[in-house]
């Protein structure tokens, strides 16, 4: 494969991890969100098996959320190492373009990290509240306070920020490099 054909999958690629990460986030998250408010529902509506359906239903809910994580952190690592390749044949090639330094130029970790954060922060903060709704109307005793939820979902958060971090961090060691050395 020559470098044209190179810098064209690299291209490709990109746009359909861009495309999947968009479609993923936005039906993972209506989903875990329907679940939440299903289970909210059958608590109202009085359904038998609540005390059976409501623990299946949230622990599914954080299963898919966890494994949506996993999945945008994959994808996260495999679009920073597209990136650092089409930057790297840009380089070697102008003919090529400047799509990758501009998607490069366009890059903020701190941006990224602070939405990525916000989000993690208020999807634990909703599983952790009607979790410990849930638990606490099934066994009173094993009730959870506020300051203990909150302080574990700022932990939860804190964590998947720390795997975010790292998987971008390459990418935005790459810019420094790339732009200080343009200057």
């Amino acid at each position: 494969m020559n470098n044209q054909q190179n810098y064209q999958t690299l291209l490709d690629d990109y746009e359909k991890r861009t495309q999947f990460v968009k479609k993923l986030g936005l039906s993972g998250g209506m989903m875990q969100f329907s679940v939440i408010l299903v289970v909210n529902s059958l608590k109202h509506l009085e359904i038998p098996y609540y005390k059976l359906i409501s623990p299946l239903l949230l622990l599914w809910a954080m299963y898919a959320f966890m494994k949506d994580f996993l999945i945008f952190l994959r994808i996260e690592k495999d679009v920073a190492q597209i990136i650092e390749n089409g930057v790297a044949l840009e380089k070697r090639n102008a003919s090529f373009g400047r799509y990758f330094h501009k998607v490069l130029e366009d890059f903020n970790l701190i941006k990224i990290l602070s939405v990525r954060s916000l989000i993690n922060l208020v999807a634990f903060g909703c599983f952790g509240y009607f979790l410990s709704q849930c638990i606490a109307e099934l066994n009173p005793a094993f009730a959870i306070s506020h300051s203990l939820l909150i302080f574990i979902t700022g932990g939860l958060t804190v964590i998947a920020c720390k795997f975010y971090y790292n998987a971008l961090r390459t990418l935005a060691e790459t810019k420094v490099q790339v732009f200080s050395a343009k200057s």
